[in-house]
Order: C-alpha cells, then structure tokens, then sequence
C-alpha cells in the first residue's frame, strides 16, 4: 500500500558537547547529541521523534522518542521546518552500534511511522576497558 509522504527527515548529524561532529569514534561514557533537520510536508497532528541504538545482530540496546521522554507532541503544519535533538548518555561497552531515527504520527493507540531512518551514525564506542557484552557496567571489586 502506497501511503501519503508527510514528513521528511533532510539532514541527521552527530555531535559531541562541544558541538563537533564525532562518528564514528566515541568514548564510552560520552554524551552525544543526535540532532535532525524535519520539514513537514503536510499537517502532522501528533508528531512523534525517535531513536533507537542497535548492536550487532540488530539487538535493541535503547530508545527513546519526545514522547516517552514527557514531551508534548506539538502539530507541525505543512511547509514548517524544525530541529529535534536527543542528548544521550553512552555507558556502552567497546564495540560497534548503530543509530536509527525516525518520524512518526500518532495514530490512535499506534504509531504510523512516517520515515525511518535505519543506520544513520555508526557508533565504534573505545575506552571502556574489558566490559564484554553492551553495557559497560563500571563493575568495582572488593574483597575483605
């Protein structure tokens, strides 16, 4: 089923706190900053702005939306344009991941994903030590 174009994600950059671009390399622990250029192509009542960090194998490491997050999804109207950013904590341990980001309008109880953007940065996360898995976890051992 073709269905209507109603928003458009134009350009995606990640960026460090200084406000570098900083993909591929990022250091575990580090706060990036995704931030992505909308034009609404028509009226969006609910617009919903979201990512998702993947690793290998497409295991779903984190995601968060405005919504989840409390944010009002405020109505775009047709030919606006507006930055959305998410500032995220990375206590990944080393390794590859990737970034998705996408647009989507509240449909009653779903969501009707309007353009999803898989893959947009690549994440090759270094300095987190011997941390196996995904999550670097800070482990501290004591003994007595």
């Amino acid at each position: 089923m073709l269905r209507r174009m109603i928003g458009h994600i134009n350009d995606l950059v990640l960026t460090d706190a200084e406000g570098s671009i900083c993909e591929p390399m990022v250091a575990a622990g580090s706060r990036p900053t995704l931030t992505a250029q909308i034009r609404a192509l028509c009226d969006v009542q609910k617009p919903h702005f979201g990512l998702m960090i993947t690793a290998q194998g497409d295991a779903i490491v984190a995601a968060a939306s405005n919504t989840m997050l409390g944010e009002p999804d405020v109505p775009l109207r047709a030919g606006e344009e507006l930055t959305v950013g998410f500032t995220i904590d990375l206590p990944l341990a080393r390794g590859d991941y990737l970034i998705d980001f996408g647009l989507a309008e509240a449909a009653g109880e779903s969501l009707d994903v309007l353009e999803w953007r898989r893959g947009v940065s690549h994440l090759v996360v270094t300095n987190s030590g011997n941390a196996t898995g995904i999550v670097d976890i800070r482990a501290v051992y004591r003994r007595s």
